[in-house]
């Protein structure tokens, strides 16, 4: 996908065109070389934006002027700015034509999360460095809108929290689904619940695991269920909801419990 501040582009067009204005004067700029100059810096700035968006002939053209002007005769200056001009115009009908036919999009919110690496902050991507790819997409998909592949990428994410809280409670899973894995969550914690135990479980690890096992479960018949099977189509808030809501409690989450353990 490619990405680039359609601002700079008008801006640099726009530099070129006032340029291009002084250079069609009848006559000569006093100070001509440092105009053609600046020009050239210019051509060069938008040769980059160009090859941010492929438009790879106009870009040559623009890398073609820049080398007519560095190579030019000073003691001809009306003749360069007449080849400017003829290449000028050539440039601007060659962008037109590569830009005929391509569709391009524009993010009015959340743009942040298109190049943010770490949405759920530091914490969360340290505990959990395997969710980290859908994480991402979660936020990519939720800028560009796609809300049902945003909430997609969002259950997978939890499905590395979810391994970690079973292995923390020391069960061993096999590609169980949901449903068997947080029975077995259940069950354990109950077992644990029973027995002659620690304070620091009743008091600190049996709330904790308790809580994360309801959400769980609440996340799944509310979200997963409907999201994996494609019985359910998202709308644009409603996936920003349950962005905002998976990143909680993957960060609540994160404050005690990580992939390699956890913490006391």
């Amino acid at each position: 996908m490619l990405q680039f501040h359609a601002s700079h582009f008008v801006t640099m067009l726009n530099s070129l065109d006032v340029l291009e204005g002084q250079f069609r004067q009848s006559d000569l700029p006093v100070n001509v070389d440092e105009m053609l100059d600046f020009y050239k810096g210019q051509l060069m700035a938008l040769k980059i934006l160009l090859g941010q968006i492929n438009l790879t002939v106009s870009a040559s053209h623009a890398e073609r002027m820049k080398i007519i002007i560095e190579n030019r005769n000073p003691k001809t200056p009306a003749v360069i700015i007449k080849i400017i001009n003829e290449y000028s115009e050539e440039l601007r009908r060659r962008i037109a034509d590569e830009l005929d036919g391509r569709v391009f999009y524009y993010i009015s919110d959340n743009v942040n999360l298109m190049s943010d690496l770490r949405p759920f902050g530091d914490l969360v991507d340290d505990a959990f460095p395997s969710a980290r790819y859908d994480v991402v997409e979660a936020g990519r998909c939720l800028a560009l809108r796609r809300s049902t592949a945003c909430v997609f990428h969002l259950m997978c994410a939890l499905e590395v929290p979810l391994a970690s809280l079973s292995a923390a409670l020391e069960i061993r899973l096999d590609r169980e689904t949901w449903g068997i894995i947080l029975e077995k969550i259940k069950n354990e914690i109950l077992r644990r619940s029973t027995r002659p135990s620690s304070e620091n479980w009743k008091d600190k690890d049996e709330p904790f695991f308790t809580q994360a096992a309801i959400h769980f479960q609440m996340v799944k018949d509310g979200w997963r269920n409907h999201t994996m099977h494609g019985r359910e189509k998202f709308t644009e808030e409603r996936a920003e909801e349950i962005y905002e809501s998976v990143r909680s409690f993957m960060r609540h989450l994160s404050e005690r419990l990580s992939e390699e353990g956890l913490s006391s």
